[in-house]
């Protein structure tokens, strides 16, 4: 049987977090593009594996960094490979990714510090959040933006933050994990006020170029 063209996962935000670390696989365990969530209850240590590529985006909670303020809710976190984090008083939950395929980036961004710009349509805004090896984004869509249908030569992962994100397949909620495979196409929209994560350019295969060709 081929891949599936889309992957579909769901997570319940509304959840306290757990009080035993708790792992929720959004995607195989040995996947080389790993994605899932992480609760760690409070004070525990963070045991990521810091000789390959993590991205981190605080959901609930807070992260303390000694040599810097700590990170709470809606901070974006790329640790470097000497970084130690440690989950706040309440716990921390986290949307996690890792690339076994890349090198750790040491990068940080609250969310006081996002540079929101006009996205695809008029009614969408954008803010990055890095940029090495492959994009990661937040994009904001106010209540009746649509996006016409199009194709992700390169594939793309969305996670919905807050509201619903609909499509022609079904509608999406908030802690609502896709995974679109590369050739994937679909036409997005939103009938409420909706924040998602977005990633692309990682599923790029080996040999792909910027016209879309790829090998898989």
């Amino acid at each position: 049987m081929g891949k599936r063209v889309i992957e579909t996962k769901s997570f319940n935000l509304e959840q306290p977090v757990n009080r035993i670390r708790e792992i929720v696989h959004f995607t195989n365990v040995d996947d080389l593009h790993w994605a899932g969530i992480v609760d760690f209850p409070p004070w525990e240590q963070l045991p990521f594996d810091t000789n390959i590529y993590n991205d981190l985006y605080i959901l609930q909670g807070e992260l303390i960094d000694r040599t810097n303020p700590s990170y709470t809710s809606g901070a974006f976190l790329s640790p470097g490979a000497n970084k130690t984090f440690t989950a706040g008083p309440e716990g921390a939950r986290l949307f996690a990714y890792q690339d076994r395929g890349a090198l750790p980036c040491d990068h940080a961004m609250t969310s006081h510090q996002l540079d929101w710009h006009m996205g695809g349509t008029p009614d969408m805004k954008v803010a990055s959040l890095i940029g090495v090896g492959h994009e990661l984004m937040l994009v904001s869509w106010i209540r009746g933006t649509h996006m016409h249908f199009h194709r992700h030569p390169w594939g793309e992962e969305i996670f919905v933050l807050q509201g619903e994100l609909r499509d022609e397949r079904g509608h999406y909620p908030a802690g609502t994990w896709q995974r679109l495979h590369p050739g994937t196409g679909h036409a997005p929209y939103s009938e409420t006020d909706t924040l998602i994560l977005l990633r692309n350019g990682h599923l790029r295969a080996k040999g792909s170029d910027r016209n879309g060709t790829y090998l898989r």
